[in-house]
């Protein structure tokens, strides 16, 4: 990591996030990506705490949230009321929220604030709001909310929310390029001071991947196969008979394809299919692994699946298995709505996108995996190279500490 040279060393960042309209899922992409921002913080010398609003009523059920949110940084969990509410407990919500923040404040006196939910930026208090203030953009909140049916008048708060943190903050985070284009069309400008940082990946997971390769390969017995990988869960808006039926369609043509499976969900529906799809057995696998234990065998693959449909989160999304494949050595096989995915491929040639899932080119994608196979090593450190420069908290941790310089810079003059 770089630690630039103005100074630091005395600089207290606030990471506020909400967990009280999430479920208490203690590893979701939500918490994940604070935690890895959290971290790039640190790790430039900054002072960092992590301010949790939770629901008064998970009180009781918080200490699972509370184990895994406490892997990074000093952490501060205070009870609020539910602040995506409209009404009266919508207001009490957000001035439960203000007070919290004012009395952070006294307590810590922090420099910079970053907000990671749309909404919390409306609850800073007039009277901290001479700090740095970045806001992090998950994703496109107001469309997702349209299409879960939220009322006109909860999606008009949201959408006043949302534009208040893009324009009056100092920087501005986005998880991908096509989330920076939904926001800007929608609502101007914003910050000049913006940059993009996906839910990447750390390369120094993936620093023996040649190695964990070739052992974890030999390990599972398919050093002579093709390794088509699937990572995550089996779930159904992640595109998984598709993904089965793609790789059958493959297995027809090349006998040589092996299925490897990476999930902790029940694989007793996938298992089924893939033999209705007469895959032979010996053709494909199943492993159930620990976040720690995937940098180790997520290299056997030769290509990566990404599958998502056209909707308007999958769009703008940033899936952490594009950077983790890349990281590993796989080219990716996805469609044009997976985030920056498509366009990571674009530049960097590493993936073949399937333009329409109803009417998929297998031969095309045959005559892709022949062209990978016949310079298996050049491809391997393309994509490993695609990742550092495109997927990776490395990357991302320069592009934020010289997007706070150059504000920091300014405030200077000003």
């Amino acid at each position: 990591m770089i630690i630039y040279e103005f100074d630091i060393m005395s600089k207290k960042v606030l990471l506020v996030a909400d967990l009280s309209t999430l479920s208490q899922q203690k590893n979701n992409g939500y918490t994940h990506r604070i935690l890895n921002i959290s971290k790039v913080y640190r790790d430039n010398g900054y002072v960092v705490y992590n301010l949790w609003f939770y629901r008064i009523q998970n009180t009781f059920g918080l200490k699972k949230s509370y184990l895994y949110c406490c892997k990074v940084g000093n952490n501060i969990f205070l009870p609020i009321l539910p602040l995506f509410r409209s009404g009266f407990f919508g207001y009490i919500g957000r001035w439960m929220a203000k007070m919290w923040l004012l009395l952070v404040d006294n307590l810590i006196h922090f420099d910079i604030i970053q907000f990671e939910n749309v909404y919390i930026y409306s609850c800073l208090p007039k009277r901290i709001s001479n700090k740095i203030k970045i806001s992090d953009f998950h994703g496109d909140v107001v469309s997702e909310m349209k299409v879960n049916g939220l009322n006109k008048r909860k999606s008009d708060q949201l959408n006043g929310d949302e534009k208040s943190a893009f324009v009056n903050s100092d920087g501005i985070v986005t998880v991908s390029a096509s989330l920076k284009n939904v926001l800007t069309k929608r609502h101007g400008l914003g910050s000049l001071n913006h940059i993009i940082a996906p839910c990447g990946v750390s390369m120094s997971r993936f620093e023996n991947v040649k190695k964990d390769r070739r052992e974890s390969r030999s390990h599972l017995g398919i050093e002579n196969k093709i390794v088509f990988v699937y990572l995550g869960g089996l779930y159904k808006w992640q595109l998984i008979e598709e993904t089965v039926s793609i790789f059958a369609n493959i297995y027809k043509f090349e006998k040589r394809s092996y299925l490897l499976i990476i999930t902790n969900s029940n694989v007793k529906d996938c298992k089924k299919k893939l033999q209705d799809f007469g895959v032979d057995k010996k053709n494909y696998g199943f492993l159930s692994l620990s976040g720690e234990e995937v940098p180790m065998y997520l290299p056997v693959g030769d290509f990566g699946f990404l599958l998502r449909e056209n909707n308007p989160v999958n769009v703008v999304s940033s899936p952490t298995k594009t950077g983790e494949y890349l990281a590993s050595g796989m080219p990716i096989i996805t469609t044009k709505y997976a985030g920056d995915a498509s366009e990571i491929i674009s530049k960097s040639g590493c993936g073949y996108i399937i333009n329409d899932l109803s009417g998929v080119n297998y031969e095309e994608i045959i005559r892709y995996v022949e062209k990978i196979n016949l310079k298996r090593e050049y491809w391997f450190e393309r994509c490993i190279e695609s990742a550092r420069n495109y997927q990776s908290w490395e990357h991302s941790s320069k592009a934020l500490m010289t997007m706070i310089k150059k504000i920091t810079d300014s405030d200077q003059i000003n």
